[in-house]
């Protein structure tokens, strides 16, 4: 098992619903390397600091995330500047209710923890690669995989895999050509959990959402920040989604190379949210971008647009939306029409 696998052990001893075999499974795997006992300390003491509170204490989302965010001591991911939040309402029957609450913060500050973990566990043997804005990497993994990075991203790896499984973390997107073996290749995202033995699919992890693309062979999809992590499989041409505490999405049909097309040099949307794909421009021509009005980040946009100057292709966003781009400085604005 994972850390992240261990979570639900941890979620259950703390409750007290822990089982005697799940128990002792739980202290040797303390047992077994301080780096361990070292989590399990973090992650009691952010499940003892949310006990459950009256209706009218519940503090609002964004503080208990900003109190989790300094309680694991980490940096908030880097944005671009005019990336922009749609903002979900979540009730406080489905997102406070006691220990069903604490496991999902619990299970989301395992998820944050596993880049944390994988570095302490033996910092000489872990591997880093990152990509800035404009740029994309290629890969060749210790078993010979390939992976190739897309702008704004990073992903870490054993600099040689374990006897037992082939692990990766990533954060970001990244395309997977996956060499055959015995051993599992596994792909950990702040949100999901990505198993396979050898096939080809792409991975789009950023925020709160983990997207996964097959184009070739059996891949097993699944939650990690979740109470129920359900699973889901996907065969070649299929597709599936992981949002933030949430099971994967039913796998749907698509056609696998037209939807992957950073590889061939297109922004292909599909009922994308115009924040989200300037965001996606950004990340990809390292350019700042600004929606003068807010709400137009909430327009949708699908469609293949070839990806040129950035001129061409926020042109092209434009008249897909009837909207216009201008510049101001270093600045594009996109604003409505007169």
């Amino acid at each position: 098992m994972s850390i992240i696998d261990y979570n639900k052990l941890i979620s259950l001893h703390l409750s007290g619903e822990i089982s005697r075999e799940d128990e002792q499974a739980l202290q040797q795997w303390l047992a077994a390397a301080p780096e361990n006992r070292a989590v399990f300390a973090k992650l009691e003491k952010i499940w003892r600091a949310y006990q459950p509170r009256e209706p009218d204490d519940i503090p609002d989302r964004e503080l208990v995330w900003s109190r989790l965010e300094h309680s694991l001591q980490l940096q908030p991911a880097a944005q671009p500047p005019a990336l922009l939040h749609a903002d979900h309402p979540v009730t406080r029957k489905s997102w406070f209710s006691d220990n069903y609450f604490r496991a999902g913060l619990l299970a989301a500050a395992a998820a944050a923890l596993f880049f944390v973990y994988t570095t302490l566990q033996s910092p000489a043997t872990w591997q880093t690669h990152a990509t800035g804005y404009a740029q994309t990497e290629t890969l060749e993994l210790p078993d010979h995989s390939l992976v190739r990075l897309n702008a704004g991203s990073e992903i870490r790896f054993a600099r040689e895999f374990a006897d037992s499984v082939r692990l990766v973390a990533l954060q970001g997107e990244a395309f997977f050509e996956v060499v055959p073996g015995t051993r599992p290749f596994v792909v950990k995202t702040p949100h999901a959990e990505i198993r396979v033995l050898g096939t080809s699919f792409d991975v789009y992890a950023r925020g709160e959402k983990t997207e996964v693309i097959v184009t070739e062979g059996l891949v097993q999809l699944s939650a990690a920040t979740a109470v129920d992590r359900g699973r889901v499989l996907l065969h070649a041409n299929e597709k599936s989604s992981v949002r933030a505490h949430h099971a994967p999405a039913p796998a749907e049909v698509v056609n696998a190379d037209y939807l992957i097309g950073w590889l061939h040099n297109r922004f292909v949307f599909h009922k994308t949210p115009l924040a989200e794909a300037v965001a996606e421009i950004e990340r990809r021509h390292a350019v700042h971008i600004r929606l003068v009005d807010e709400a137009l980040g909430n327009l949708t946009m699908s469609g293949a647009f070839e990806d040129r100057s950035t001129d061409s292709t926020l042109q092209a966003f434009c008249l897909a939306l009837n909207l216009n781009v201008a510049r101001e400085g270093d600045t594009y604005l996109i604003l409505r029409r007169d």
